[in-house]
């Protein structure tokens, strides 16, 4: 696969479906250029990979470990620590067939005031 031709091979309707995505957590798959659908999972202190039967109601949730928020993490300044558990997240990911984890943010502060983020759940200074 010709990552740097792809774009241009693409058709703006394909290139929104990549933004759109499939469902709430898989993005659209463009066939006749080989690019398969990602499956994708919440992950700000740990793994969401939301059950096949819930029709994207948010409902279900496989079950998964919860870690301390991003915050929290920070503030023990412990790198090794920090690296244990993207690790564990990472493990998780694959275990339950996500390809892709939303989180934990990094020094989010700007999107807060843009947009309202959770700051407790990134890596962040205020």
């Amino acid at each position: 696969m010709d990552v740097e031709r792809i774009p241009s091979q693409m058709t703006l309707e394909e290139k929104a479906g990549l933004c759109s995505g499939e469902d709430a957590w898989s993005t659209k798959a463009v066939e006749r250029l080989g690019i398969p659908a990602v499956k994708v999972s919440d992950g700000p202190h740990g793994l969401r990979v939301q059950c096949e039967n819930d029709n994207n109601l948010f409902r279900e949730a496989q079950e998964a470990v919860c870690f301390p928020n991003g915050c929290a993490l920070a503030a023990s300044f412990d790198k090794d620590l920090i690296k244990q558990v993207g690790d564990a997240i990472g493990r998780e990911a694959q275990a339950l067939g996500s390809q892709t984890v939303l989180g934990p943010a990094v020094n989010q502060c700007q999107l807060v005031k843009l947009i309202g983020y959770s700051i407790y759940e990134g890596l962040t200074k205020i």
